[in-house]
């Protein structure tokens, strides 16, 4: 008896899960698809955590499926970044609308089960970085800012 052949390719629940969360809705009128994941991070931080949980399962399925630590990076950063900047309310929507993390790494998924080890580097890459610590440092000088505000009202307040 011949065991079962290993499908080629990824599972269909993959992709699923990708068209799910990143472009199961057409927007009337239009030709922008969205999915739930930039809806669901409408929610206060529950939505943004569910988006991640749920997007996790094509990480889990990259594990289990035996990528490399590169590609396994790019698709933990993948879903990082979309994690992180989808935390801004608003823009951390539009964001997760317009960089569909889940169907990049669909893609990077399949297309190394389909032969591919090497995709081709996303050509967004180097500025999604930059704009990424570009964000981080104003949303820490922001913090930063906020706490000097504080720390004056406070002496205002209490040290007059």
């Amino acid at each position: 008896m011949t065991p079962p052949a290993i499908p080629l390719g990824a599972s269909p629940w993959t992709r699923r899960l990708a068209v799910l969360l990143d472009t199961c809705i057409t927007i009337p009128g239009t030709s922008i698809r969205i999915g739930l994941d930039p809806l669901l991070g409408l929610i206060p931080g529950l939505g943004d955590a569910l988006s991640t949980l749920l997007g996790s399962a094509l990480l889990l399925e990259a594990l289990r499926r035996g990528l490399p630590r590169s590609l396994l990076l790019r698709l933990g950063g993948n879903l990082l970044l979309n994690a992180l900047l989808g935390a801004i309310p608003g823009l951390g929507d539009l964001f997760s609308a317009w960089f569909k993390s889940n169907s990049r790494n669909y893609a990077l998924l399949n297309s190394f089960l389909l032969g591919h080890p090497q995709p081709p580097p996303s050509p967004a890459r180097p500025w999604l970085l930059a704009g990424a610590l570009a964000l981080l440092a104003l949303l820490l000088a922001c913090c930063f800012l906020i706490g000097w505000l504080c720390l004056l009202a406070w002496s205002a307040l209490f040290h007059s």
